[in-house]
């Protein structure tokens, strides 16, 4: 017998399957929670923990006791349901896939894929497909991070079948959302937002308020990239108050980092108030970081790297270069690839301000390398734009304007509007 459980906003929502194997309909019990349960939100299948959060239930149908846990927490010590629903093999299954969320999360990547990979095995051999969608969707964001996209679209297609046969909305839209990530990686951006759109939909059919607002969020970092300023602000902020009503501090983190980054682009003479208060969501956004527990180490580095961006900005240089140094160990040591290419980037456009033109070329090579791994076909894009437009600054504009032509050209193969395109942009300045 297969349970669902959504606790949403003081309501408990239970639905039993009496055959996971039919399409039968469930039985549906709802329950309103005390205050104290009011913030959070969870769905899960029998004893399934999602990425945010764990939860302990120990019920008798109609009594319900909960206590949340971090992610980290063993799962050893949870209590079941039931004697029909918990056993040591699911509860295995499940420290497995976490195990996995941690390994991956602090860039130990080979122990992430073997806590999915035994986990897989194990949840395929005891028939659990639920347990199996979940390590499945793990190993796809594994792949998808270490630039290995085939295998990435592999395992995602595989979850997505897995958790629409089980009628699993959360699980089905986690893998839609890694499909989108993949269309976003090869510069296919309205394919990647329709696929984020969906996803947003289910969440919300779900009524999934953590994973409506991560998909909020993402959509903000796409219309950030298709230069929707106005639409992307607007998303941001309704991430932003669905993760404080449910006091995600991991979620709000990520949402004040986003926001400051998007300010800091758009500052400039007229709006210079826009850089204090990035300054201001990045240090909202590292102290948040630092109290969770444990620690979000890419979070820091992101909001390290962005503080970096800002003091470039503000011209602040000799401290942009600190904060360059600081954020590329960083992403080194959690194997962001990612991460350090655009820091890469960040730095040599310092560089390249500085006169340093000799280490820009070095930096802005090494970036290439790391965008050609991933298969970052925007990222390639922007910093060739980068390097052949860098006799700009020598003065040899004959050269730049027809530097600038050949990158619009290139960048008309990707899927960018004109207010997206760097070397439109700056055609018009020539």
């Amino acid at each position: 017998m297969l349970f669902r459980i959504t606790v949403c906003t003081k309501k408990l929502h239970i639905a039993l399957y009496p055959d996971s194997t039919t399409e039968e309909k469930p039985i549906e019990v709802t329950k309103f929670l005390p205050q104290q349960f009011a913030h959070v939100t969870l769905v899960c299948v029998v004893f399934v923990s999602i990425s945010t959060s764990a939860y302990v239930f120990k019920t008798d149908y109609n009594t319900f006791m909960m206590k949340s846990h971090r992610l980290t927490t063993p799962l050893n010590s949870m209590v079941g349901m039931s004697h029909a629903v918990h056993h040591d093999k699911n509860s295995h299954i499940n420290h497995l896939i976490n195990e996995g969320h941690v390994a991956r999360q602090t860039g130990k990547h080979a122990l992430a894929r073997q806590k999915y990979e035994e986990a897989i095995r194990i949840a395929e051999s005891a028939k659990h497909p639920l347990e199996t969608a979940h390590a499945t969707v793990g190993l796809g964001h594994l792949h998808r991070i270490q630039g290995n996209r085939a295998d990435a679209k592999d395992q995602y297609n595989k979850a997505l079948k897995q958790y629409r046969a089980l009628s699993f909305l959360s699980g089905e839209a986690q893998a839609l959302t890694g499909l989108g990530y993949l269309n976003q990686m090869v510069g296919n951006l309205q394919n990647a937002k329709e696929y984020i759109v969906k996803a947003h939909a289910l969440f919300v059919r779900a009524k999934d308020q953590l994973g409506e607002a991560q998909m909020l969020k993402v959509l903000g970092d796409f219309e950030h990239r298709l230069g929707d300023v106005d639409q992307a602000f607007n998303h941001y902020e309704q991430a932003l108050q669905l993760y404080q009503n449910s006091n995600n501090q991991q979620g709000t983190a990520n949402v004040f980092t986003r926001l400051a980054d998007l300010r800091r682009l758009m500052a400039n003479n007229i709006q210079p108030e826009l850089l204090i208060q990035a300054e201001k969501n990045y240090e909202q956004a590292r102290e948040l970081y630092k109290t969770l527990d444990p620690p979000d180490h890419h979070g820091i580095a992101n909001v390290t790297a962005g503080l970096g961006h800002l003091a470039r900005k503000q011209g602040r240089n000799t401290e942009a270069e600190a904060y360059y140094r600081e954020a590329r160990s960083m992403y080194a040591e959690i194997k962001d690839l990612s991460g350090e290419a655009n820091l890469l980037t960040g730095q040599a456009n310092l560089e390249v301000r500085l006169g340093k033109y000799y280490l820009a070329q070095q930096h802005y090579a090494q970036a290439l390398d790391l965008y050609k791994h991933l298969g970052d076909r925007i990222g390639m894009a922007n910093v060739r734009a980068r390097i052949e437009e860098m006799p700009r600054f020598q003065g040899d504009i004959t050269v730049t304007k027809k530097v600038y032509e050949t990158t619009l050209t290139r960048e008309s193969k990707l899927d960018l509007p004109a207010k997206a395109s760097r070397a439109n942009n700056m055609l018009e300045t020539l």
